[in-house]
């Protein structure tokens, strides 16, 4: 497993960390603790639900 793809700007950690968090709170939450906008809290979640069930 790679560490980061090329096409995204963070790590796959990074990413599978917000995408667990989301679901015990909110993306609003996460965005204000990370610092990062609503849009890229989605982006990051709507693409890893995206990876988890395509297999």
């Amino acid at each position: 497993m790679n560490f980061i793809d090329w096409k995204r700007r963070h790590t796959c950690r990074y990413e599978e960390d917000i995408y667990q968090r989301v679901q015990q709170s909110s993306m609003e939450q996460i965005g204000r603790e990370e610092g990062v906008s609503y849009d890229e809290v989605k982006g990051i979640f709507d693409h890893i639900y995206r990876k988890k069930n395509r297999n």
